[in-house]
């Protein structure tokens, strides 16, 4: 089947360009904001040529203007989403008085509104802290967590010295349940501190390959998630994310 002949749903289609996440692109057409060759898209599921042109009415492009993206420095203790209990989750730190930075007035109480429906783009657990990303953007949360192209740095200290044997092994071919992880690059910063980079994020991933190698990780600290870094970003804190940093990822 060629191109002329092969069709696609409308939001599909911009999710695949993208353009927006899929649910975006179907509240756009239930607003009718989409143009499919010049032409207002008036239901959803309609089926049209994958070399459609499509676009979005500037005018009427209120959804994705509202779209913004938080990086946060979660402490240890604090759990990324869906807090149980006693717990804290990551947006109940959200507030002005953490923020690093200047955000108009107008869009930092928008924010603030909305961070309990925000997701996160890559959790951590608990039990480690650094980098957490938090958005409404769905381009920005497909990006970071379904492509595996996006490092991810961690400083990990554990709880006993780190042989080159260890570290060998680190670095070679490791399987988790069954499925075989994309490589890691472990460097050794002393005998008991290392740094992962790694591009996909299996639950518990660094604890359970460390505990391969007969190491207990004592602390994690998510430093990078591409090109957004908490280093110089106080524990607790948070920033906006620019979007010309948000393209980095999309485009990525």
């Amino acid at each position: 089947m060629n191109k002329s002949t092969e069709v696609q749903r409308v939001s599909k289609l911009m999710a695949h360009r993208k353009m927006c996440s899929r649910r975006e692109a179907e509240k756009l057409i239930d607003s009718g904001a989409v143009l499919v060759n010049g032409e207002v898209l008036k239901e959803q599921g309609v089926k049209v040529a994958v070399n459609s042109t499509i676009s979005i009415i500037e005018e009427k492009d209120n959804l994705l203007s509202k779209q913004f993206a938080i990086l946060f420095h979660k402490p240890d203790g604090i759990v990324s989403n869906l807090p149980q209990d006693e717990q804290k989750a990551a947006f109940e730190l959200i507030s002005e008085e953490n923020l690093t930075g200047d955000i108009p007035k107008e869009k930092l109480e928008m924010i603030l509104k909305d961070i309990p429906d925000y997701a996160v783009a890559g959790r951590l657990d608990r039990a480690s802290r650094g980098a957490l990303i938090l958005t409404n953007n769905g381009r920005l949360v497909k990006a970071i967590t379904g492509g595996n192209k996006i490092k991810k740095v961690y400083t990990v200290r554990v709880e006993s010295d780190v042989n080159e044997t260890m570290l060998k092994e680190l670095n070679g071919v490791i399987h988790l349940a069954g499925d075989t992880l994309k490589p890691m690059v472990v460097k050794k910063i002393n005998d008991r501190t290392l740094i992962f980079e790694l591009i996909e994020g299996k639950k518990h991933q660094i604890r359970r390959v460390c505990r391969i190698v007969n190491l207990n990780v004592m602390s994690l600290f998510r430093t990078d998630v591409g090109v957004l870094s908490v280093l110089n970003l106080p524990e607790g804190n948070w920033r906006m994310i620019t979007k010309e940093e948000i393209e980095v990822f999309i485009k990525t």
